[in-house]
């Protein structure tokens, strides 16, 4: 089995733009998407690494990234990120894919290698770590067959199933599907890089515990330092919504989080 990793990467971004190039700690040597792809070189079980960005004249700056630091590029769709990991895979003849996002620095190479040693030992088509959460936010990571991809990439339609890459392989049924959890629950910890707040706390992560790190570090350094937490307490999660219903009560609930009840009850009345 050829299985490779390929990262999400692309220099836009609606929260923090240009994050993945940003230095980490902030006075460092070492830019996001190079944590990134450093230790996803460490996985043993990849046979190749690559950066797919898109064909936007800006993600040339990822391009050039991806060259300094040894591993191939692919360029293509913005927004059909599910046709540019296929063409991306084809490509490299993978057969198997492991999709990294380029805005989690702190991944642990161990954690990877379980995810892969779940997907092979269950036969499985499509695995995660993410749909039982017991990781951290920030080493999210799927393993797919590229026959699953390929099927997803001929028959997915709407942006959903385009944009996401993966729903379409865990949501349709069609797919066997395992996750990988761990015993100790630390999905409380966030470590993604998505926001002001996140690059903060990403700098103090880096300073504290420098560049060779894994969970257990990660896991120490927030049990023993309580406030990092409050740094990224506002954050609020992206969440990928399979209908307008949903997203609707997501804001609904929201806009009461904040005591904002009379737009809530207009927004609940207007949506029934």
């Amino acid at each position: 089995m050829r299985l490779g990793i390929i990262i999400q990467a692309r220099m836009g971004s609606s929260r923090l733009p240009g994050k993945i190039l940003k230095k980490l700690p902030e006075h460092g040597e070492k830019t996001a998407l190079e944590h990134v792809v450093r230790r996803c070189l460490k996985v043993k079980e990849a046979a190749e690494v690559i950066v797919a960005t898109t064909t936007e004249e800006a993600d040339l700056m990822v391009v050039n990234e991806a060259a300094r630091l040894g591993v191939r590029s692919f360029r293509g769709s913005e927004d059909d990120v599910l046709e540019r990991y296929y063409l991306a895979a084809k490509e490299a003849g993978f057969d198997s894919v492991m999709r990294i996002t380029s805005d989690c620095p702190c991944h642990d190479p161990e954690v990877l290698g379980d995810l892969v040693r779940k997907f092979t030992g269950s036969r499985a088509d499509y695995a995660s770590n993410t749909h039982e959460r017991t990781y951290p936010h920030g080493l999210d990571a799927e393993i797919f067959t590229f026959d699953a991809l390929e099927k997803a990439y001929r028959e997915a339609e709407g942006k959903l199933y385009r944009e996401h890459v993966t729903p379409y392989l865990y949501k349709t049924g069609v797919f066997k599907v395992v996750n990988l959890i761990q015993n100790k629950n630390t999905s409380d910890i966030r470590v993604t890089l998505d926001t002001p707040e996140d690059y903060a706390l990403l700098c103090a992560v880096f300073e504290f515990l420098e560049d060779d790190f894994g969970l257990k570090e990660l896991e120490e350094l927030f049990e023993q330092k309580k406030w990092l937490s409050f740094i990224t307490k506002p954050v609020i999660h992206k969440t990928v919504y399979e209908n307008e219903k949903d997203e609707i009560d997501s804001a609904v609930k929201l806009l009461e989080k904040q005591d904002m009840c009379r737009a809530a009850e207009i927004l609940r009345r207007e949506n029934k």
